[in-house]
């Protein structure tokens, strides 16, 4: 298969230099890199909340020190229509603490490779290596439990301009995600030919169609191919307000499982048909901010093509407003209808996120939010539960090489499912030095990214 034969992200990143060399206009010039080494530690503290006595499957609190050295590298190359990104971020981990952890290296990558300057031929090709939960749940918050997953993509074809006005692409896409170190783990393949045609007919008013043909191939379940075709609309309503629809058909056509076992809803030789409906306007604020409405209607019909699997409707109401220079805040709430299963999930919350710039040098920021989450099913009882969370972060940059930081974190979720509930908090302090100084003014982006390693908020899927 092509994708499975593309070279992984250090491979991207070196026919990107090669690509680069070769460009007069640009060249080496447009080329900026950082190399930089960190230390620091990180103190995670969970408590769980299981009732004092006769909570089943009740865990004694765990708390646990993380002692840290953290290389990191960064590429970029920006031309007037391509780009060669590249970021590498790996850390050493040593624990003391109540958890009998092993030390262990943990890698974050990201190559990301778009070239457009062949005109019509383009390419684009993105890796990414990154570790993620290994489960879900509580659990996750109280043990340092994580697994990798790789993920390559590539999009290549050619691309017609007609004036202004017009657009027209026809497109080879591949998507190829693993889960290194996780025996037995599911692999995922999927390829698909695709054209699109993109028209704008009047300043305000544009409409995209797209239609695509594919297969994808999974190593546990089985194989099926994909025929799909969407039509978008955007409005532009007026100076702040734009109105998007949105209609999507879906065919599946699921082959015979392989030996071994593969999913029941996978067995024999089926056909599946989905449609998608959705809609969504969203609104800009005079002062600074945003608004937006959203409602889509998601229906799977079985085999037989007129009886109805599953349907999901989902109503979505978001604010950010900004208060000054320094101060956003928001709120949101979202609804999701399963009709046909009886579930019905109801989300809302308030959120805050504010950044103060002490100097050119020097930023504060504090996030906060606060969700409240209700899961009501047939023949199980209610769930509800509060989450609710605050982080704050403080980053010093001396000389432009030398970065200081240090942040807090705390998070609580209340839930009337005993096993849902826990409290935990994060302190962490690092000490990172740039070989490479940073254009003056410019704060490292390693700063918010490690705020958002253990972000604010356990029920993040609903916003």
């Amino acid at each position: 298969m092509i994708l499975q034969k593309l070279g992984v992200a250090p491979g991207a990143i070196a026919a990107g230099i090669i690509l680069i060399g070769g460009q007069p206009s640009e060249g080496w010039a447009a080329l900026s890199y950082d190399f930089s080494l960190g230390v620091g530690a990180v103190v995670n503290d969970n408590l769980y909340l299981d009732p004092e006595s006769g909570g089943e499957g009740q865990r004694k609190p765990v708390k646990e020190t993380m002692y840290t050295v953290a290389p990191a590298l960064n590429l970029s190359w920006v031309g007037q229509r391509d780009h060669l990104i590249g970021d590498y971020r790996g850390e050493y981990w040593q624990f003391t603490g109540d958890e009998d952890l092993d030390p262990r290296w943990t890698h974050n990558l990201a190559a990301d490779l778009a070239w457009r300057r062949w005109a019509p031929f383009f390419l684009e090709v993105r890796e990414t290596l990154s570790m993620g939960p290994s489960a879900q749940g509580r659990d996750v918050e109280a043990v340092i439990d994580y697994t990798y997953t790789n993920m390559v993509s590539a999009r290549t074809g050619l691309v017609w301009e007609f004036g202004a006005r017009g657009t027209a692409e026809l497109a080879y896409r591949g998507e190829f995600e693993t889960y290194p170190q996780v025996e037995d783990a599911d692999r995922v393949l999927r390829q698909y030919g695709e054209g699109l045609a993109r028209y704008r007919w009047t300043p305000l008013w544009e409409t995209e169609f797209r239609v695509s043909y594919g297969q994808v191939e999974r190593k546990l379940t089985a194989d099926y191919d994909e025929l799909s075709a969407s039509v978008a609309v955007d409005q532009r309503l007026s100076e702040h307000l734009a109105l998007r629809y949105r209609l999507e058909w879906l065919r599946d056509a699921y082959e015979a499982p392989p030996a071994g076992g593969a999913a029941p809803a996978a067995q024999g030789s089926t056909v599946s048909t989905g449609l998608l409906g959705g809609a969504e306007v969203r609104g800009d604020l005079s002062h600074g901010g945003t608004w937006n409405l959203g409602f889509s209607d998601d229906l799977d019909y079985l085999p037989d093509g007129d009886t109805l699997e599953t349907r999901r409707t989902s109503a979505k109401v978001a604010l950010r407003a900004r208060l000054g220079s320094a101060l956003t805040v928001g709120g949101w709430y979202d609804t999701r209808d399963y009709r046909v299963s009886g579930r019905e999930e109801q989300a809302w919350g308030p959120t805050l996120d504010a950044r103060w710039m002490i100097t050119s040098w020097a930023a504060c920021d504090v996030r906060g939010s606060w969700t409240d989450t209700t899961i009501r099913e047939e023949a199980l009882a209610e769930v509800d539960e509060q989450t609710s969370g605050v982080a704050t972060g403080f980053v010093f940059l001396l000389f432009n090489q030398l970065q200081l930081e240090a942040g807090y974190d705390y998070r609580k979720n209340d839930s009337t499912d005993a096993q849902r509930s826990y409290a935990g908090s994060r302190l962490y302090a690092f000490i990172t030095y740039h070989f490479h100084p940073l254009a003056p003014g410019t704060l490292p982006s390693s700063y918010l990214s490690r705020m958002d390693d253990n972000p604010v908020g356990v029920n993040a899927q609903h916003r």
